[in-house]
């Protein structure tokens, strides 16, 4: 009963400084932010839950905390370095039976220094029943809280491949030069049978040669018989 009080009391003390926040899910949006991620699984539901998470505050600034599950929860960001966080829900209870955030922090980073926050779980206790967490110790060790760090990653850009088109070469009729007719000296085709203007050379000539000298033969018989007669 004492640690409902000290919620409650809690809870109106700072709810003039304290943000109240819904149900929503953080992530690194752009280069220099990370997200600082608890994550809880608890044997059954829990009715209540408060602590801190302390960082350095020379190298990371909050912008925003969240507990995505678990609507209402109370968060105070105002002092630097410490993030003080509350929830209760005494009839329904809270369902971390599987693991689910706890609370994330997106930070800016700052400054030079280790990136890491940390979590220290004061009050946490099973719906109607025992406590998980007392005086800032757990008690029951079926508890896991798993604490992460998850900095900005750039999209990759992928270009797609255009598609290309293949032109297959089409075939090609080769067309084999013909041989021109021969023309004669008169103009009709097929093949003389001599050059007019080639000379004649081997048995032409002895052929022409034999006529020659029974031609210079004849005239040589005419001459003497002129003589004779004479």
């Amino acid at each position: 009963m004492f640690k409902k009080v000290l919620s409650l009391a809690l809870a109106i003390v700072c709810l003039a400084s304290f943000a109240v926040v819904g149900v929503s899910a953080l992530a690194p949006e752009k280069e220099g932010e990370v997200v600082y991620t608890a994550t809880l699984t608890t044997p059954n539901k829990i009715e209540d839950v408060q602590g801190f998470i302390t960082y350095d505050a020379a190298v990371l600034k909050v912008v925003e905390a969240v507990t995505p599950n678990i609507y209402g929860a109370i968060i105070n960001t105002n002092e630097a370095g410490t993030i003080y966080f509350n929830a209760t829900e005494v009839n329904n209870g809270l369902d971390f039976t599987a693991a689910a955030a706890l609370i994330e922090v997106k930070f800016e980073v700052i400054g030079e220094g280790e990136i890491a926050a940390a979590m220290t779980v004061e009050e946490m206790t099973e719906r109607n029943g025992d406590s998980y967490y007392t005086n800032s110790e757990k008690v029951n060790e079926a508890v896991v809280l798993e604490e992460a760090i998850a900095e900005y990653v750039a999209p990759t850009t992928t270009v797609e491949p255009t598609s290309t088109t293949t032109v297959e070469p089409t075939g090609t009729t080769v067309v084999e030069p013909t041989e021109a007719p021969a023309t004669d000296i008169t103009g009709a085709t097929g093949t003389p049978d001599k050059d007019p203007d080639v000379p004649p050379t081997g048995s032409s000539v002895a052929i022409f040669a034999a006529i020659a000298v029974v031609a210079m033969a004849a005239v040589a018989v005419v001459v003497l018989r002129k003589k004779a007669n004479a």
